[in-house]
């Protein structure tokens, strides 16, 4: 039943880098003001992720390890997920400091989106409210 539950986690993991990967793609092209049930998922789903990028570690991989841990105490990875789903996929580990690039690369291009499209909005919802 654990194992069951870890494999929940990783699906939840995997499917929270496809949404977010997903969802920079549409920021960056201008299309989430017109999405607004995805925009109301994506941003704080954004700032939650950068948020516990502060903290060591990740809150999903440590409950994924922790819950198959609870049926083989030995258990471990011993690469990042990043890495054993690439390899997985392709059968090519790269290093992980290429997905910490693109990673970095997306948040960048997300915070982008975020103040060109939607930034601009508010200043000028605040400026209308103060001519008033």
């Amino acid at each position: 039943m654990w194992w069951l539950f870890a494999d929940i986690v990783l699906v939840v993991h995997i499917l929270l880098w496809l949404l977010l990967g997903a969802g920079v793609v549409v920021a960056a092209m201008g299309r989430m003001q017109r999405l607004r049930k995805l925009a109301l998922v994506f941003w704080p789903t954004m700032a939650v992720t950068l948020g516990s990028m502060a903290a060591p570690g990740c809150i999903l991989s440590d409950l994924e390890r922790w819950l198959r841990q609870m049926v083989m105490t030995e258990w471990s990875r011993d690469m990042s997920l990043a890495r054993t789903v690439s390899g997985t996929v392709t059968g090519y580990h790269p290093p992980d400091a290429l997905f910490t690039a693109l990673g970095v690369l997306l948040f960048s291009l997300a915070v982008y989106a975020f103040v060109r499209y939607h930034l601009r909005d508010v200043v000028a919802r605040l400026w209308q409210g103060n001519s008033k």
